[in-house]
């Protein structure tokens, strides 16, 4: 479909022009054509720059502020004008994005090239698609889903071989590095794991997957401050699909004692899980409410966690809690 930008004049105008007379040389003077041309760059340079400018991580933040760089609306939410509450981080990066002509993204293909576990699946629908991301070679598409399926067998070694061709066939192959870390760290070998993601980062860097998978790592090392750069980065990658980027980022808050910041995010986080894949969401918010002292919110949080997740390792942790909760509501009636 042509547009105002890439085909010129657009058909509307040119129907409207059909009756202007030509002068009888049939040229019109270049000098003519200048004022013109000058609007022209006018009208489209302008809001172009005025939209960049909101873009999140394109401002100029300040460093003492957390996700200060995100666009944030500074009166309160309108339902009649849409304008976002500028508590709701999803919401304000939404209408970031609002600001920006995006192409829209026919991700039938990346669906087979990389939807798979976790990080890569959730990355299928992100706004940004990479030369790189578009160029994976059916054969390359065609190891990574062996090895996904493998993986979800639990065939580790198979699902590691698998992936390995995939990188080999197309070493620009971000969710295949991905998918290949995932593999690695199921099989304790968690070096070559890291390795693997970092290796995806450098294949892609405006993949969010990567930084998802290295902010993991540096959780898991009670390294917070680089967990919650690399989840942040991640969230600025893909700020409307990504749940995990929400999460991670909350999750480094509130380790780093920034609770009011990190339950705003965690709620993102659940706004946009809309199937349930991370119930691991409603324990970091109940260990939110837990330390702001909102014992029903930490119950319902709780309930939520037990009911979506009787197979995660704080499964157990948290129906012990919720037991103790509900046995002192009930001293108290």
């Amino acid at each position: 479909m042509e547009t105002q930008g890439q085909a010129g004049t657009p058909s509307a105008l040119r129907k409207a022009t059909v009756g202007i007379r030509r002068p009888v040389s049939g040229r019109w003077p270049i000098v003519a054509l200048l004022p013109a041309f000058a609007f022209c760059a006018t009208f489209f340079a302008t809001p172009q720059l005025s939209r960049a400018q909101q873009w999140p991580g394109s401002g100029n933040p300040d460093p003492g502020i957390p996700h200060s760089n995100f666009p944030q609306n500074s009166s309160a939410t309108d339902p009649d004008s849409g304008n976002p509450n500028p508590t709701d981080p999803l919401a304000a990066m939404e209408s970031g994005m609002g600001m920006l002509p995006l192409m829209p993204v026919d991700n039938s293909r990346l669906i087979n090239a990389e939807s798979c576990q976790t990080w890569t699946a959730a990355a299928v629908n992100s706004p940004t698609v990479s030369v790189a991301r578009l160029g994976v070679p059916g054969s390359a598409s065609h190891e990574f889903q062996k090895a996904c399926g493998d993986f979800k067998e639990n065939k580790l070694r198979s699902a590691e071989d698998h992936a390995r061709k995939a990188v080999k066939i197309y070493p620009g192959y971000a969710a295949a590095w991905v998918m290949l870390g995932e593999i690695l760290q199921a099989d304790h070998k968690d070096p070559d794991a890291i390795q693997a993601c970092q290796n995806g980062k450098n294949a892609d860097p405006r993949y969010a997957p990567p930084y998802i998978c290295l902010a993991g790592f540096a959780a898991t090392a009670n390294d917070w401050d680089e967990a919650y750069s690399l989840a942040n980065h991640a969230l600025t990658l893909d700020p409307a699909t990504d749940p995990y980027a929400y999460l991670y980022t909350a999750t480094a808050d509130f380790h780093l004692k920034r609770v009011d910041q990190a339950e705003l995010y965690a709620r993102s986080a659940e706004k946009l899980d809309k199937w349930n894949h991370l119930p691991q969401v409603h324990m970091l918010l109940a260990q939110i409410y837990g330390v702001e002292k909102k014992p029903d919110d930490e119950a319902n949080e709780l309930r939520k966690f037990v009911k979506e997740a009787p197979h995660d390792a704080d499964w157990e942790a948290a129906r012990t809690r919720l037991a103790q909760m509900e046995t002192e509501s009930d001293v108290k009636k």
